[in-house]
């Protein structure tokens, strides 16, 4: 029994030993920890002072948090309109052709290449010019795309010629071989409720191109029916104006231009009543050559025949 008590000692003391002979390897004194933490703080101190400086870092180009799918569209680049061109002006393609009084209205008689047009205020010719005013001596015209005016100043030589005494059916005088000559054919008498024809004719010693004419005609005894180029004006232009109250426009243009003795148009009257006259005259007109130049002419007699 005393054995084992000495070996147990024995075993007790020698791990004492070597307990105390390994002790001072793991301890060590307090006051030397804050040496090495302020050795540890300078070494890395060192470190960061070895590495290379980095440029600041610019701003951001873009939205941070810009959608990057791959199915969204690239945003299109703004672009600025165009410049809007206005059309350009047009020259005013009419010219001046004669004036008239119609229905009470100063009506204006234009002519363009071989057309002529008849035109009173606030009228628009072919969807363009609008007649704004016939004032004095001067046509104002609106050209209706741009808005923009134009003026025509009337030609006091191109007025139509008013019918002297020859148009109220009295005596003529004798007719110069230098100057054109108008004449009616018809028939010498006309019957109530059946249509007649009557055509007036020109002979001239030079080419007529052009000629607006105004007829009139007894509105209580006749009713016009239908107005129809003549075989002078067939290959050209030809346009008329038909007042119930006994006025008749007329203008032809663009014929073949022969000189001599031609049918210049034909119209077709209804008598209404009997007992009366059929009374057709030339009130005013005027025949241009090819240069738009006035022909003289001697106005006709009047158109009569008895109604039966």
């Amino acid at each position: 029994m005393r054995k084992r008590h000495v070996v147990l000692l024995l075993f007790i003391g020698a791990t004492a030993a070597v307990w105390i002979s390994f002790a001072p390897r793991y301890a060590a004194p307090l006051s030397a920890a804050p040496e090495r933490t302020a050795q540890r703080a300078e070494t890395q101190e060192a470190r960061t002072a070895a590495l290379p400086l980095r440029e600041a870092l610019g701003k951001l180009r873009g939205e941070v948090f810009a959608d990057r799918s791959p199915g969204a569209p690239p945003a299109a680049p703004t672009l600025a309109a165009p410049p809007i061109e206005r059309a350009p002006h047009p020259l005013l393609p009419y010219r001046y052709a004669g004036k008239l009084l119609y229905e009470g209205t100063a009506l204006i008689v234009l002519a363009k290449g071989n057309t002529l047009f008849f035109a009173k205020e606030g009228e628009t010719l072919e969807d363009r010019y609008r007649v704004e005013s016939i004032s004095g001596e001067r046509i104002t015209f609106l050209y209706l795309p741009l808005g923009v005016r134009d003026t025509l100043t009337m030609d006091a030589a191109l007025s139509m010629t008013p019918a002297s005494a020859a148009a109220t059916g009295a005596t003529a005088e004798p007719a110069s071989p230098q100057r054109a000559r108008l004449r009616w054919e018809g028939p010498k008498t006309v019957q109530a409720g059946r249509p007649f024809e009557v055509a007036l004719r020109v002979n001239s010693p030079q080419p007529v191109y052009s000629s607006p004419l105004q007829l009139t005609y007894d509105a209580q005894a006749l009713k016009p029916l239908e107005v129809r180029a003549g075989a002078h004006f067939a290959a050209g232009e030809f346009t008329s104006r038909i007042s119930l109250n006994g006025s008749i426009l007329i203008g032809g243009s663009g014929s073949s231009g022969a000189a001599g003795d031609a049918e210049f148009f034909v119209i077709t009257f209804m008598p209404t009543r009997s007992g009366g006259t059929a009374a057709i005259n030339v009130a005013a007109g005027s025949l241009r050559s090819e240069a738009g130049a006035a022909i003289e002419y001697d106005p006709p007699p009047g158109f009569r025949a008895p109604i039966e």
